[in-house]
């Protein structure tokens, strides 16, 4: 740790054999901590988003195998259907089929962006019998016109289990700058709550060495609410992330995404200074690399 009194740029720069990560705010330099090691250089998936073009690109999905008992519960066994996905007056729809002859009812999770106008089924199952089902998880778009997404459903457990791969993003990494204008995605899955292992709360990133940045709390304000929430520094309100009451079994939010935020007359920005790498909860918390500071 150091300080400096000039405009040099230190990022890069080795101090006392330490290579410098990065710069504050208040000219004090930081590194890298021991135990930190920036995640490895691929494509990372989020969750489809208003303005994407799908052209030419997978889009995946992560459905559990007896994903036909949530699809049961919210459906029932009559004729529906949910768009997950508007695009271009096509769609990703999750519907039910009852059986004409009275077998059972199917379950589908399906899109059809064939030119042909048929479905690619991501999921499929019916209840006549949950062993025989069918779970796919990717499907590459055709590369004859654009599918502009236009609007999601993003309080369907289903779209929560799509997404699309984005060479802009990436986890957090130390030195990052934060400004109003950077962008979030968060891919907690809906169960996040059950993979906990942890008792009372854990900063997942730092930002300024200071209580700002994101948490993980088991029990969030004392109550049974497992949540990843936003700090604006100790003592402050938390800004939410994700929710999910244990003692109701209910999901209360899970977010796929945020920018420009806020607690009331405070902005969300500094510097990452710290990230917890000891579980992989940080790689559910991806930044868009383009909307980084300098």
């Amino acid at each position: 740790m150091g300080t400096v009194f000039n405009s040099k740029k230190w990022k890069g720069a080795y101090v006392n054999g330490k290579k410098v990560c990065g710069l504050v705010k208040n000219s004090t330099l930081f590194f890298k901590s021991n135990n930190y090691t920036p995640p490895v250089s691929k494509n990372y998936k989020r969750r489809i988003s208003v303005g994407d073009n799908l052209r030419n690109k997978k889009v995946y999905a992560d459905f559990p195998n007896n994903y036909v008992l949530e699809l049961q519960d919210r459906l029932g066994t009559s004729f529906k259907t949910n768009t997950l996905v508007d695009v271009t007056n096509r769609s990703i729809t999750e519907y039910t089929f009852p059986s004409m002859s009275g077998s059972g009812t199917g379950y589908y999770v399906a899109c059809n962006f064939a030119s042909d106008s048929s479905d690619f089924r991501f999921y499929w199952c019916s209840s006549s019998n949950t062993d025989n089902y069918v779970n796919n998880s990717e499907v590459l778009l055709e590369n004859d016109r654009d599918y502009i997404v236009a609007q999601i459903d993003d309080t369907n457990p289903s779209y929560r289990h799509l997404y699309v791969e984005d060479s802009n993003i990436r986890p957090l990494e130390v030195g990052d700058v934060i400004t109003e204008n950077t962008k979030f995605y968060f891919t907690f899955p809906d169960n996040f709550n059950s993979s906990i292992n942890f008792e009372d709360r854990k900063y997942i990133v730092v930002m300024d060495n200071t209580y700002t940045g994101f948490i993980v709390n088991k029990d969030y304000l004392g109550s049974s609410v497992v949540a990843a929430t936003i700090s604006f520094g100790f003592g402050s309100t938390q800004v939410e992330i994700y929710e999910y009451d244990n003692d109701n079994g209910t999901l209360l939010q899970n977010d796929s995404y945020r920018t420009n935020i806020k607690n009331g007359d405070d902005n969300f920005v500094g510097t990452v200074t710290n990230i917890d790498t000891t579980d992989n909860i940080y790689q559910y918390i991806l930044v868009d690399t383009t909307t980084l500071g300098a």
